[in-house]
């Protein structure tokens, strides 16, 4: 899948994710292994739209955001990944304390993009 298929395919996802569910083998694993930071960022974007039911599969999703956050070179990717582990933090209290602390180091991220976004989403990590 190149950069334009899967931005379309992120677009057409957006209030439909069923169309995901054929690609989860794919989505997990070569695109999240794709040097395109294109790529990254739209699988960031995905991620959270897939149904996974088995915890191997919840944890495979998560630790490619983590990771994706924590080391790549790209702040849009940084960013996209931030925003998803929020996203996932939300319905899977497993992930809480750890997407707390992921956003508290944004907040003094050297890319201005990664920390104004963490601005954004602090909001639904208080309390």
């Amino acid at each position: 899948m190149d950069p334009i298929e899967i931005d379309a395919l992120e677009k057409a996802t957006r209030r439909d994710a069923a169309a995901l569910q054929p690609l989860r083998a794919q989505l997990l694993g070569p695109l999240a292994a794709s040097p395109d930071k294109q790529i990254r960022w739209h699988v960031a974007q995905l991620l959270p739209r897939l149904m996974l039911t088995g915890a191997a599969q919840k944890r495979a999703r998560a630790s490619i955001l983590k990771r994706w956050f924590d080391d790549d070179e790209s702040a849009i990717v940084r960013v996209n990944a931030l925003q998803a582990l929020c996203d996932l933090a939300r319905g899977e209290p497993s992930l809480r304390a750890e997407t707390k602390r992921r956003l508290r180091a944004a907040l003094t991220d050297p890319s201005a993009a990664v920390r104004a976004r963490a601005r954004k989403l602090v909001d639904v990590f208080r309390g």
